[in-house]
């Protein structure tokens, strides 16, 4: 996928596009920052070097999907763990060594590298595009140059669906079949697919429906308050919990793989801890 006047095209990987591939790598980071900040103990000199080369490789190709939906996902999984990271750096000063380096890594291949300045080029023509496109108005134009405008055409979209069909919803897997006519094919694609599904979810289940997938969401606070986990699962569990909410602001993907995995993680991880059987009591 190209950025319109740049050459840059953004890697994907093996999926769709580059928004699903930046939500896979912020459940990796979540799971990778929620290990280093549960340790009691300072990682081994090989173990930090590993930690330190896959952090700071995700965080270069994060970086370089140069997707809004990326991004997000990845400040919800820093905002998450920062209250875990603030003690454990505070109590244990040396581990802001490998995290800093990570971070002057990914910065380093930005600025010097030819790659690295592309990708910065291409955010930087991503961001003037978004100030510059009417999120506002239902019409194609020229004046349209970032997919924030088939985003906000596609909530006022979801929006008029539940409305229209407010008790029962479309049905699952229905949204397509009520596509609104436009008068370009970009203007079609903008209300062919859910793209939000907080909302989607009420367009094709009902009212009920963004209940439902909250629901599914305090189950595993729940789970996690209950049985207050420590160790990794107290730094991850809060972690995966803010990127599936955050992930379906920006995709209706509550029926993918993609949302379901790492909320499953999340909801093993919230369980009991496990740990050697408890003696029984005699009688």
């Amino acid at each position: 996928m190209q950025i319109a006047g740049t050459g840059y095209v953004r890697p994907t990987s093996i999926f769709l596009e580059p928004a699903f591939l930046g939500g896979y790598l912020s459940f990796v980071v979540a799971l990778l920052l929620a290990y280093a900040l549960s340790r009691r103990s300072a990682l081994s000199l090989p173990a930090t070097a590993a930690g330190f080369a896959a952090g700071a490789t995700i965080l270069v190709a994060l970086l370089a999907t140069v997707s809004w939906g990326a991004y997000l996902d990845f400040a919800a999984v820093l905002v998450a763990t920062l209250p875990a990271a603030g003690r454990r750096i505070y109590r244990h000063p040396r581990l802001a060594v490998p995290l800093g380096a990570a971070l002057a890594v990914a910065a380093a291949v930005g600025a010097f590298s030819e790659p690295g300045r592309a990708a910065v080029r291409a955010a930087e023509q991503r961001w003037r595009m978004f100030r510059e496109t009417p999120v506002e108005s239902d019409r194609m134009s020229a004046d349209v140059r970032d997919s924030s405008w088939a985003r906000a055409r596609n909530a006022r979209h979801t929006q008029d669906l539940i409305r229209r069909y407010p008790a029962r919803g479309l049905g699952l897997g229905h949204f397509k079949k009520h596509s609104a006519a436009g008068d370009s094919y970009n203007a079609l694609v903008s209300t062919r697919d859910p793209w939000c599904g907080w909302l989607a979810s009420g367009a094709e289940m009902g009212l009920a429906g963004p209940l439902v997938l909250a629901g599914i969401v305090v189950l595993v606070v729940v789970r996690f308050v209950r049985n207050r986990p420590s160790g990794c699962a107290a730094v991850a569990v809060p972690a995966l919990v803010a990127l599936a909410a955050i992930q379906q602001v920006h995709t209706g993907s509550y029926i993918d793989l993609w949302w379901w995995y790492p909320l499953s993680v999340a909801a093993v991880l919230a369980g009991p801890s496990s740990g050697p059987a408890p003696a029984p009591r005699e009688v």
